[in-house]
């Protein structure tokens, strides 16, 4: 520091530091909104000892630090704080209906009515006797290889999706063209099965909705493409894209446990948009507040704002 002085310089440290106990609150705190925290993090690395020169790289654990910081404070006490929230709104919400003057033995009845009118039981198809094509589709569709086989393109579409980058070949572009076309005849070739095989069954499924309206607008857009009418909407692309990788949602149909994680997330919606207003509301006091404490604020002397009068 002496030296720096010495030479004419200004020793000056961070605006987020860890000098003293209320400093350090005040940088975790910083921390906590995920703003600024990167700059810290730097800065601690670089840190030598009071009052001496940083040197790039000199405590490389800090980086560890303040990794396990943002996933303590930001991440895990936040999902805390908000599952705090939910379940009061769901005791709550319980209270209000009477729910809570129920006997066990009445609100496991009340489960189970509940459950069993939740159910959609799934049409097994069998082959009898409805025509040689449609026999055949509802082989194959119904047959476990079929579901793999669907499962392992999707897959590979989305590989093949993150096969981008800035300025790559052009000798690179067609394959990858090709292969995502491939995938799209195979997935509409799906649909077409499954249609013939299921029939009107085959919309009252709101999975098989969803795959249908990705093959049926990944074709409009590519013969749209192919027309040359595309090349004059630019948003198409990015439509397709987005189509594409939709069909990743399709895995949560084949795995149990990530049905259980999607429908406990649909289920939490109401209560987490009830959460979202309580906090749009304390945001819209905070701004009134703001408003009135610094909306009068004379700019006269603008050129000499600071740090600290910055309004």
């Amino acid at each position: 520091m002496w030296d720096c002085i010495n030479y004419g310089g200004e020793w000056t440290k961070p605006d987020l530091n860890f000098d003293n106990t209320f400093a350090s609150l005040l940088t975790l705190v910083t921390i906590q909104t995920t703003e600024g925290w990167i700059d810290v993090m730097w800065s601690s690395v670089d840190a030598v000892a009071p009052y001496y020169q940083p040197k790039e790289g000199t405590n490389p654990f800090m980086i560890v630090y303040t990794m396990v910081l943002v996933i303590i404070i930001c991440m895990l006490f936040i999902e805390l704080f908000v599952g705090i929230v939910i379940e009061t709104f769901n005791t709550e919400k319980e209270a209000l209906s009477f729910n809570q003057l129920l006997k066990p033995t009445q609100r496991s009845w009340i489960e189970v009515q509940l459950l069993c009118h939740n159910v959609k039981p799934k049409k097994v198809l069998e082959a009898n006797g409805y025509g040689c094509l449609r026999d055949n589709c509802i082989r194959m569709t119904e047959h476990r290889s079929f579901d793999k086989f669907i499962m392992i393109c999707i897959i590979g579409n989305t590989f093949v999706l993150g096969f981008n980058w800035y300025m790559q070949p052009d000798y690179y572009v067609l394959p990858i063209d090709v292969v995502n076309i491939a995938f799209m005849v195979i997935f509409t070739i799906e649909a077409i099965m499954k249609i013939i095989a299921q029939r009107k069954d085959y919309f009252n499924d709101s999975w098989n909705v969803f795959d249908f309206t990705v093959v049926f607008f990944t074709v409009v857009i590519l013969v749209l493409n192919w027309s040359g009418v595309g090349e004059k909407i630019k948003i198409l692309s990015t439509i397709l894209r987005t189509l594409r990788i939709g069909r990743v949602f399709r895995l949560i149909r084949k795995q149990d446990k990530l049905q259980a994680i999607f429908k406990t997330l649909l289920e939490a919606t109401p209560a987490m948009a009830s959460l979202g207003l309580l906090l749009m509301l304390l945001i819209f006091m905070f701004a009134i507040i703001g408003i009135a404490q610094f909306s009068l604020v004379d700019l006269t002397g603008a050129g000499e704002m600071n740090n600290h009068v910055n309004f």
